[in-house]
């Protein structure tokens, strides 16, 4: 997997799913974060070579892109990033398979995006309950002085455009959430929620379609048990 033909067909993948442009900003964004991979596999003196030439790579991405994808982070395979500018994605976070992220998001430190995961626009996944820049003693907070509490993605959910979900939340597995939600607690697998505060009005197919009242989908009639809401697919 680390090996250069391994980066070389990583790379390849990344180019025909990003649509075979090399102006595309998530393609170089992605192979910057693989070559970063990369050379933390090798040998020394390779690796500290290489990565001095990563730290490079990582200045002109940001300058350019204005994204930061930190080599630490655990990606899945296919990770799609919608034209890739201004994307923040901090090391211990973990990311599915096939995850589409959009312009100006934000993945904090602790976040856990499962596969088929989507992420819209301009949306931040926070990870620190009780913020504060110092101490109560008046000194600069490090590191030890807070609690992370990242937040959780299930499997194929989606979260609209211009949201913002706080720390400790987790988002069900194919939940929607509307664009310019702001969650402050759990939404129940295939939930439908909206607002400030955001609130749940209803469920949702696999489809992304409404259910009805007995958990069928209104459009592709796929049913779903809804009861104590955590909605499961019965039959397609």
């Amino acid at each position: 997997m680390f090996s250069a033909p391994g980066l070389l067909k990583n790379l390849r993948r990344d180019y025909l799913r990003q649509g075979r442009s090399l102006r595309d900003a998530g393609l170089w964004a992605l192979a910057v974060y693989r070559y970063g991979v990369w050379s933390r596999q090798l040998p020394q003196p390779a690796r500290w070579m290489t990565s001095k030439i990563y730290g490079g790579l990582v200045m002109a991405l940001q300058l350019s892109t204005g994204t930061q994808i930190y080599r630490e982070t655990r990606i899945g395979e296919d990770l799609h990033l919608v034209h890739g500018l201004n994307v923040l994605i901090h090391p211990d976070v973990v990311i599915g398979d096939r995850v589409k992220l959009e312009n100006n998001v934000s993945l904090f430190k602790g976040a856990r995006i499962a596969s088929g995961a989507f992420i819209g626009p301009h949306t931040c996944l926070l990870n620190d309950k009780r913020p504060r820049a110092i101490t109560p003693q008046g000194a600069l907070k490090a590191s030890e002085d807070w609690t992370m509490s990242g937040v959780t993605v299930g499997e194929g959910a989606s979260i609209g455009g211009g949201c913002t979900v706080l720390p400790g939340v987790t988002v069900g597995s194919f939940a929607l959430v509307g664009a310019g939600a702001v969650v402050t607690k759990d939404v129940p697998p295939h939930g439908l929620v909206v607002g400030n505060p955001a609130r749940l009005i209803g469920f949702v197919c696999e489809c992304g379609e409404r259910l009805d009242a007995d958990g069928t989908c209104i459009v592709c009639a796929r049913l779903h048990l809804i009861g104590n809401h955590r909605p499961a697919v019965v039959h397609s």
